[in-house]
Parts: structure tokens; sequence; C-alpha cells
């Protein structure tokens, strides 16, 4: 040791690049996230990031959802099966109608029209479906083609936005257009093809999609099982029917 300062080795292996600090204006701060938008700025709202990730996140809540609906339908399957030779169980009746109330009226129709068109601007819809005088749900259009489908609630008396769901190729129409009547006939019509005690009913309308489509379809169910089904054109033309045998009927 003679106190000297340890001299470099000569040429350049085996020493560490240098690199020279960058100066306070020189600084390139991180500003994407990992799905390649702009992250947050303190005190600032990017709008058109946030719908992206807002859809982001609905569509990962409903795959959870689908996901939970598939493992919940092979649960219900699984455990229906009993002993060696696969017999099913008899399913639980559905509860029976208190008593009968038409499934839709002029004055419901009314209202709902105008809560529609307080909440929205007009009366166009994707979807109407009424399961009573005092619970129906809509699906009105989007705004743009890239956003979803607002899902609309009815009590009767309020019209609350629910969800979103994408349109797919759901066509709109003019909920103005409905004509209560025959919604109230076409649900009659199935009563009157009933054989056994009715549990409830449920109506749906969509413009048709495809050639061949239908606009209206009528659900009832009854207690053990059985089931009522019509399709028909907005005048309530009977275009096809449906009827289910109950599990009694085995």
């Amino acid at each position: 040791m003679t106190g000297e300062a340890p001299r470099e080795p000569s040429g350049r292996s085996g020493r560490w690049p240098r690199y020279l600090r960058p100066g306070p204006g020189e600084l390139q701060d991180e500003h994407l996230d990992r799905d390649g938008l702009p992250l947050p700025v303190e005190g600032e709202t990017d709008p058109v990031a946030e719908a992206a990730r807002q859809r982001r996140r609905d569509r990962r809540s409903r795959r959870r959802w689908i996901r939970l609906g598939v493992f919940v339908a092979a649960v219900s399957i699984w455990s229906s099966v009993h002993r060696a030779g696969g017999g099913v169980d008899s399913p639980e009746p559905l509860p029976a109608e208190a008593q009968y109330e038409p499934i839709w009226s002029d004055a419901a129709h009314e209202g709902l029209i105008a809560a529609v068109r307080k909440a929205t601007g007009d009366t166009q819809v994707l979807h109407f479906r009424a399961y009573g005088l005092d619970e129906a749900t809509i699906r009105t259009p989007p705004a743009e083609a890239s956003d979803l489908a607002a899902v609309w609630l009815w009590d009767g008396s309020v019209l609350e936005e629910w969800s979103a769901s994408a349109a797919g190729d759901d066509q709109p129409f003019d909920l103005a257009s409905v004509d209560p009547d025959v919604l109230v006939t076409l649900d009659e019509k199935a009563r009157e093809m009933s054989d056994g005690r009715i549990s409830d009913s449920r109506i749906s309308i969509a413009a048709p999609a495809y050639d061949g489509d239908d606009w209206i379809q009528l659900h009832l169910d009854e207690v053990d099982h059985g089931a009522v089904v019509l399709f028909a054109d907005r005048d309530g033309v009977v275009a096809g029917e449906l009827v289910n045998k109950d599990w009694r009927d085995d």
C-alpha cells in the first residue's frame, strides 16, 4: 500500500457503463397505463379514458356473472341427478298466481311513455318487457354505436336506470306504437290454452332484426312447470306457439 489512489484498469472490460442524470427539464414521466390509456392527472379527469375504463370494468363484471351463472347451472343439474340410474328429482312447484290482473293496460302504457320521454327526450326503445301493471323493463338506444344500451326499471310510477347492456342487432322502435289491447288479448289467449294452474306471465316486444323474427313473445308459466309460449306480429296475429307439458305428465 503506497497511499496512492488505485489506478483504473486499462481497457473497457469489466467496467459498468456510466449514465448522466438528466436535468429537471429533461425528465419524461410515464403517462400511459398498461392498457395504453393516459394515466389520470391529479385534479383533472379525462372523460374518454374514464369511459373506456368503465367499459372494461363492465365487461369484466359481466364475465364474472356469466361464469357464476354457468357454475350454478352445472351444480343444479348435478344435484338434480340421483341414484345410479340417473333419475331426476321432481322440481319444486312455482308459486301460484294470487289473482288475475291484465298484463298491461292503457293507463300503465301512458304512464311509462311519459316517463321514458321525460328521461330520454323521446320514446324510442330497443326492447320492452312487461310482467304486470307495476313491473316492466325497457332498453333504450345508446347515444353512440360504441356505447351500451341503458336498461330501465318501471314500478308503475317511477322509471329508474338500472344497468346497461350491448345493443347488439336490436333495432329501435317507438314505444308509443305498441297497442296495450293486443298484449292483453295475447295473454288471455295463452291462458285459454293452458290446462294447469297459472303461476305468472310476461310479454316481450322487440323489432325483428332478421326475416322470420317475431315482434311479440308471450310466455306463460304454470305452477307445475308447464308453459305456453306465443309468437306474434305487432298486431297480435299468432305466427307460432309452443306448449310445454308440466313434469307431472312425464
